[in-house]
């Protein structure tokens, strides 16, 4: 059987947007991501392959805006 990843970006950020404002955030604004594509989906590809610095370093920018 072959799964679909469409919609895991959207859920991904759903989660995080959960998580965030259990932490006492507001929800998450990614448009820092949306401007920088080129190097989000670099980091994704570089999580595949078991590398998180990168996609964390992302977390972290939009967490401090």
């Amino acid at each position: 059987m072959k799964y679909s990843r469409e919609g895991n970006g959207r859920i991904s950020r759903l989660l995080m947007d959960v998580m965030a404002t259990q932490a006492g955030y507001e929800p998450l604004d990614y448009s820092l991501w949306d401007e920088h594509k080129d190097f989000y989906y670099k980091s994704i590809q570089a999580g595949h392959a078991g590398d998180y610095q990168h996609i964390g370093r992302l977390v972290s920018d939009i967490l401090k805006n």
